[in-house]
């Protein structure tokens, strides 16, 4: 190795692989011009491996020396198209470098050592590609094993001015024998003058490690502060974007310019059918949202203010405000809207404000009927566009009470044609007990109210809802939207669930007070008839008592007047017994004594008590009675039932008539049949004939005497043994068929 130090610019030749880092290119040219002209002055040869621009200038440098450049042996190759002869899949192939690189070199080393210098590594290290760059390195040192040649690289210094680049600075340094300073350095020749700037280039060095490591922790500190602003935007965002509360902001000209989901929601609409658009379509009364706007742009704050919007379904929502405005520099800049959706609220304010007028309504008099009637004037418009009440008529059937109406009278008539037919929907509801609500029909489609029955709604909506008291149905309400442009929901099905319990209560109240007055008839009938009963036989005791007291009296006469006092006591005895009877039922004291016993005895006792008096009236008593039928009883009190029928039957037959008693097995019960031709029952009656104090005719002038309390306890004597009386008849003078049905014994 030889080394070569002539001037302040020379390089140090002590190996075969130096680098060189510069600041300037004037620099870099002279460093090269003194290298290659070293090299021709010790009669060596050079090979320049650079770029066009760089041959050019080194070329330059050599003629203003006065040297022929066209008659030394050096050869110019281009840096970029010498890489691509060795180049593979973006790293130098060692075999290709050594058979054309060193080729080259191997050529021209015929007088000796060979200067070479490159910038091949210079590009790659510019284009990025720093492995491709370290590899040419070690390429070249193998070489230098192979062949006899100087070499010298150079870089710019401003290929390593981050932190980073530290480590590779080093490694290139690594690759060469001998690393040159840049100028700003090198250049120092004094050495006291060279030893002062190493310290203070320790000296930046440890100041410039010091501020970047500070500058390092402020870094982090501002990318920790920038995550976490980004973070709590981030969640402001999502708070205002999915907060339940709805929120919008409107700009200074009503337009809307962004509104969270809950907004959206709330109406219905989706983000580009809602945010730019006015805000004024969306109210549905323009004096309100022009008054909330005023007030805003006057920088006054809107509280709980109430309005009505449009949903996009066309519903309205009852909504309640609180809003201010952003102004910057006195300009209006957006709106800062709170809306909160107290739809439900309101509705349940004007149900109950409704409900409570319907309630007064039907409280104002027990005359149900002209209720009803003001009833169904009140629904209309206010609920419904045309509304009927129906009331169940006791066969099953109903009839129309009320009905009010503002659409047309043929349309009305339609209607009431469809939903009033005797199989038709109102009849349905009314046997099912099961409200009906047809949300939407468009016009001319039908909605079908079950699967059985289908009613045309014109771009309707319907509701028919049972009026109920417990499990009974007393009527149906039927209300239907048909103009005003609403449909019913879900959400209207309570309000008119409850209007129709409150007037089925009001019915109910009409009936029990009707059953009150009627008992109170019955109550005052019962007394007059108890007098004039108790009377009568007393009054015949009376005076034959006399007539006896008195003397006077013949035998015979005698004997008479102590037969009708025995009869009239006993006529009294019974209707005593019969209200003791009756008193013992009401107190819950009556009670049987058990045994097994013989239907068929109790019959036959019944008959036997009763055939004088029958006979004494014409009248023929019959019984029929098969095998042996035992069941668990009071032989005393099933005899009387059975007496108790018998008698009715006496009391109401006339004279030729014929009073059957039939006794037979039917499955696991006895059935008793009690059956005349006389008077019968008339379909009014027939459904209170076993009530206590009620008879046919009440008067005390009455064809028939009795208190009307024998029927009354047939039927609790019957049950009390865990069987049933029914009486059946086909009017009046067609007879009575009165069947008891017992339990057989196991």
């Amino acid at each position: 190795m030889i080394g070569i130090r002539d001037s302040r610019t020379a390089v140090p030749v002590c190996s075969h692989h130096a680098v060189q880092f510069y600041e300037s290119d004037a620099f870099l040219q002279e460093i090269v011009r003194k290298f290659l002209a070293d090299g021709f002055a010790a009669g060596e040869s050079a090979v320049v491996i650079a770029t066009a621009a760089r041959r050019d200038a080194f070329a330059e440098r050599l003629r203003a020396e006065g040297l022929n450049v066209a008659a030394m042996p050096v050869t110019f190759l281009d840096a970029r198209e010498t890489l691509a002869t060795f180049m593979v899949a973006g790293l130098p192939d060692a075999a290709l470098f050594a058979s054309n690189v060193g080729g080259i070199i191997e050529r021209r080393g015929g007088r000796g050592p060979v200067r070479v210098y490159g910038e091949m590594v210079g590009l790659l290290w510019q284009g990025g590609e720093i492995e491709a760059a370290i590899r040419l390195e070690e390429l070249w040192n193998d070489l230098a094993e192979q062949q006899t040649f100087l070499l010298l690289c150079t870089y710019s210094m401003r290929n390593f001015y981050r932190e980073e680049d530290g480590p590779l600075l080093e490694r290139i340094c690594r690759a060469h024998n001998v690393a040159v300073p840049a100028e700003s350095f090198s250049l120092i020749v004094d050495k006291a003058d060279r030893e002062r700037e190493i310290i203070l280039l320790q000296q930046r060095a440890t100041s410039l490690e010091g501020e970047i490591a500070q500058r390092k922790e402020l870094e982090r500190a501002l990318r920790d502060a920038l995550a976490g602003q980004r973070r709590a935007e981030k969640d402001l965002k999502d708070f205002f974007e999915h907060a339940t509360l709805a929120l919008h902001r409107v700009g200074p000209d009503g337009t809307i310019l962004w509104a969270n989901q809950a907004e959206l929601e709330l109406l219905g609409y989706e983000a580009d059918d809602y945010i730019g658009r006015n805000i004024t379509e969306f109210h549905a009364d323009a004096p309100v949202i022009g008054d909330i706007l005023d007030r805003l742009s006057s920088n006054e704050q809107i509280r709980d203010y109430e309005a009505r919007l449009k949903a996009r379904d066309g519903s309205i929502r009852y909504v309640s405000i609180n809003s201010n405005v952003l102004f910057e520099d006195g300009k209006f800049v957006h709106t800062r809207c709170f809306t909160r959706d107290i739809t439900d609220r309101k509705r349940l304010e004007e149900q109950n404000a409704f409900l409570l007028e319907a309630t007064t309504i039907l409280n104002g008099s027990l005359d149900y009927e002209s209720r009803l009637r003001a009833l169904a004037d009140l629904v209309v418009p206010r609920f419904a566009d045309w509304c009927a009440v129906d009331i169940a008529n006791e066969d099953g059937t109903c009839r129309r009470v009320a009905q009010s109406q503002r659409t047309s009278p043929d349309l009305a008539l339609e209607l009431s044609g469809q939903l009033i037919a005797d199989s038709g929907p109102i009849a349905r509801v009314l046997h099912s007990g099961v409200p009906v609500l047809i949300a939407n029909a468009s016009g001319g489609q039908t909605a079908s109210t079950n699967s059985e029955d289908e009613v045309v709604l014109p771009g309707g909506s319907l509701m028919m809802i049972p009026m109920k008291v417990g499990d009974r149905v007393l009527g149906v309400t039927t209300m239907v939207m048909m103009r005003s442009g609403r449909r019913y929901s879900d959400r209207d099905l309570p309000a008119a669930v409850e209007l129709a319990h409150r007037a089925a209560i009001a019915i109910e109240n009409a009936r029990l007070y009707g059953v009150a007055q009627q008992a109170n008839r019955a109550k005052d009938e019962f007394l007059a008839t108890l007098s004039h009963e108790l009377r009568t036989p007393l009054t015949a005791i009376l005076g034959w008592a006399q007539l006896l007291t008195m003397g006077g009296l013949d035998p015979e006469a005698a004997r008479a007047a102590l037969e009708t006092i025995e009869s009239s006591a006993q006529i009294q005895a019974t209707l005593i017994d019969d209200m003791l009877d009756l008193s013992r039922i009401v107190t819950g004291k009556f009670s049987l004594r058990q045994g097994l016993v013989d239907i068929r005895t109790a019959a036959e006792g019944a008959v036997q008590t009763l055939e004088l008096a029958a006979k004494a009236k014409g009248i023929r008593l019959v019984l029929s009675a098969g095998d042996e039928l035992m069941i668990v009883g009071d032989s005393t009190r099933l005899q009387q039932i059975i007496w108790n029928l018998l008698s009715n039957a006496v009391k109401f037959s006339k004279a030729g008539d014929t009073v059957s008693v039939s006794v037979e097995r039917i499955d696991r019960s006895a059935r008793v049949i009690v059956q005349d031709s006389g008077h019968g029952i008339s379909p009014d009656f027939l459904p209170h004939v076993f009530e206590p104090f009620r008879q046919a005719d009440g008067a005390t002038t009455r064809l028939h005497g009795g208190l009307g309390l024998g029927l009354a306890i047939v039927k609790y004597l019957v049950e009390l043994h865990g069987g049933t009386v029914v009486a059946q008849s086909d009017g009046p003078g067609t007879g009575a068929r009165f069947t008891v049905m017992l339990p057989l014994a196991p």
